[in-house]
């Protein structure tokens, strides 16, 4: 199974950002060319530079310059900014003209374009490079499956590992040729075309490569299974290839890329959930310092050092990490677990027994309030956890062998959930994982925050947990 340690999806909010950048740089611009005189944006030759500005963005929005096109050159990017101020020039012109300002307009007009025009091709190449440096050290890295006969895919494996920038981090090869493995790399899955729905859960797959000698019938079948999981899809093949000169987006070294099926827009949902969680858990991290110093002299009273526990889960996207917990348990407990397996009182891979020896006094009273899991605040921060979302299995109570299970990893673990509203410990496994896989499938803001407030009383019962 993939780790994902630093997958996020890309968001809206950073094309927002984009956006919101470039008004910026055309206000100051605007401010500069107008020698700080406000006053003067009120005339007509005011208005013509902040109209030639709005035209502008609106070009660049049309030319989706305000999308993250990672494949997109530094140079290509600035002669787009280039056409559209130089379209917009044109466009701008054409007003004044009609207008009949004075010829003198012309030449301070041309001075501001051109500065403008400056300004923002050098933050852009800017953005760009830095955007480039977080993607090829693992940030929003795509995972990534080729699918065709041996020697294409493994010069497109060639071709993406000379460019970390884009992102495609590929975590196997599918071999249509039958060709040995030996001979293809160290990427190669055992598995054939015909397992393509295991592979992609086990690898949690984000983007699939299907080389365009595959045949068309086959290239649909692939197309339909990305759709039906959310999977971005592109067909790759030589340059010199007439239907991909044809057809083609880009390239990426000496291979023409097309894209066959995008992945559906969640960005805006998941730049919401997330700017939520950052804004609730930070506001409840600093409210509840006393109830976390109180809490961890209580333990350490209780039962000695230390007032943590921490353990390994595996959360969103196959994701391992440290899950923090304040200790309900006595020192040593998990060597106590062998012996206490044949009193587990509930199902499949979880253990829980309702009066477990290895509970603390303090520990018991924590549990009952789940004030013990408080400290996964921290985990939300971190962007480890959601406040709301599956629940976090430990590593040994996931079967990688269960599609089940490793679907309702698509989504970040979260604090509380249905599981935690419908029922908490009195919950059977095989319920809270279809209680999981629902919410993966229809998880909102709107829904995170009624979970959250349907929590509150259930947490203050203290019902369901031991």
């Amino acid at each position: 199974m993939t780790d994902k340690s630093h997958h996020a999806p890309q968001g809206d909010g950073i094309h927002r950002i984009y956006l919101l950048i470039d008004i910026l740089v055309i206000s100051a611009c605007l401010y500069l060319s107008c020698g700080g005189d406000l006053a003067v944006l009120r005339d007509r030759e005011g208005l013509l530079r902040a109209f030639f500005g709005a035209i502008t963005v609106l070009l660049l929005a049309g030319m989706h310059m305000y999308k993250t096109e990672r494949a997109l050159s530094i140079a290509a990017e600035s002669a787009n900014v280039v056409k559209a101020a130089l379209a917009a020039f044109i466009i701008t012109s054409a007003a004044a003209a009609l207008t009949g300002i004075h010829e003198v307009f012309y030449i301070q007009f041309a001075s501001h374009a051109a500065l403008m025009t400056a300004v923002l091709c050098l933050w852009r190449a800017f953005k760009r490079l830095a955007v480039r440096y977080l993607v090829s050290r693992g940030l929003n890295n795509l995972d990534t499956l080729i699918v065709g006969s041996c020697g294409p895919s493994k010069r497109l494996v060639g071709e993406l590992d000379k460019r970390p920038y884009l992102g495609f981090r590929v975590v196997g090869l599918i071999i249509s040729d039958g060709r040995p493995a030996e001979e293809c790399g160290k990427y190669i899955l055992p598995s054939g075309i015909g397992d393509l729905e295991n592979v992609i859960h086990r690898n949690f797959v984000d983007e699939i490569f299907v080389d365009e000698e595959i045949d068309a019938g086959t290239i649909e079948d692939i197309a339909g299974t990305a759709r039906e999981h959310n999977i971005g899809m592109k067909v790759f093949g030589s340059a010199s290839s007439p239907e991909m000169s044809m057809l083609k987006k880009y390239d990426i070294g000496d291979i023409s890329v097309i894209e066959f099926c995008e992945r559906k827009k969640l960005e805006a949902v998941f730049f919401t959930k997330r700017l939520m969680d950052l804004c609730i858990s930070l506001a409840l991290s600093v409210l509840l310092m006393p109830v976390f110093a109180l809490i961890s002299v209580a333990i350490m009273l209780d039962d000695g050092w230390p007032p943590f526990y921490v353990n390994k889960r595996r959360g969103g996207n196959g994701r391992v990490f440290n899950l923090y917990k304040f200790r309900t348990m006595k020192r040593g407990s998990e060597l106590m677990k062998e012996g206490l397996r044949g009193l587990n009182e509930v199902e499949s891979p979880l253990f829980k027994i309702k009066d477990d020896p290895r509970i603390t006094r303090l520990g018991r009273f924590l549990r009952r309030y789940s004030l013990d899991e408080l400290p996964q605040l921290l985990n939300v921060i971190k962007n480890d956890m959601s406040l709301v979302g599956p629940r976090p299995l430990v590593l040994e109570e996931i079967d990688e062998n269960d599609l089940a299970q490793l679907k309702r990893l698509r989504v970040k673990s979260g604090m509380t959930g249905l599981w935690q509203v419908r029922g908490r410990n009195d919950v059977s496994f095989n319920r809270f994982i279809k209680w999981d896989l629902w919410y993966v499938s229809n998880f909102s803001p709107g829904l995170d925050l009624k979970i959250m407030f349907m929590t509150i009383p259930i947490v203050i019962k203290g019902r369901g947990a031991y």
